[in-house]
This record gives structure tokens, C-alpha cells and sequence, in this order.
């Protein structure tokens, strides 16, 4: 099904950013569409983990590839975790003031090509 929805693919998740201005309902509105991609995403990388094991134990070939994932890795877990819109505003623009990667997530085959950018 994340398959077929094309989950898989970096085009399926919207760039969503906290402008210093954004308050109220636009915050609110903003944390909650950024938790449920967030969401998404950190299925279909546990669902590929899972499928890898299994594929181990069973000795079968897997259906997942890392090579389909082009989507962005999981946010750090100070953003996930974060309880309200406010506080993940706050790590947001600091991660940003500070020049982290957060606009442009990288890929899982980015980083197996170069593992420097683990």
C-alpha cells in the first residue's frame, strides 16, 4: 500500500518549514501536517527494517529494496519528540540558524553511496 501511494519517493513529502512569524492556528496547522509525514515516514523505514530482518530469518529474498527509498530520513529526535507546535518552532529555527540540513533531509541511498553523511 505505501507502495502503490508512492510513499517510497522524496516528491511525496511536502517541504514543511516555521517561519518565525508562524503562530497560532498557521503553527498549529503546520506542526500537525509536518507529525503525520513525519509519521509516514518513519513507518515505511521501520516497515523496510522489519522486511529486512524477516528476509535474514527466513532466508528469502527481500521485497523491500533500499534502492526504492528515496524518500528523506527521519527528522532527529528532538523534533519528534517535541510536545507542542511552539517547541518544535524553537528546535526547528534553531537547527536552521545553525546550518543543520533540515530544509533538505538526505535520502537512506545517499547515504549508502557515501557514508560520510551519516
Amino acid at each position: 500500500m505505501l507502495r502503490r501511494r508512492g510513499r517510497f519517493d522524496a516528491a511525496r513529502y511536502p517541504l514543511i518549514t516555521a517561519h518565525p512569524v508562524d503562530t497560532g492556528q498557521i503553527l498549529e496547522y503546520k506542526w500537525r501536517l509536518w507529525v503525520r509525514e513525519e509519521s509516514i515516514k518513519r513507518l515505511v523505514y521501520h516497515l523496510w527494517q522489519h522486511e529486512a530482518h524477516c528476509s535474514m530469518v527466513f532466508r528469502t529474498s527481500p521485497v523491500m529494496s533500499y534502492a526504492e527509498l528515496s524518500l528523506p530520513l527521519p527528522a532527529c529526535p528532538a523534533l519528534w519528540n517535541a510536545p507542542d507546535a511552539k517547541r518544535w518552532k524553537e528546535l526547528l529555527c534553531t537547527q536552521q540558524a545553525e546550518g543543520q540540513s533540515v530544509l533538505r533531509p538526505t535520502p537512506l541511498t545517499e547515504c549508502v553511496v557515501n557514508m560520510d553523511l551519516l
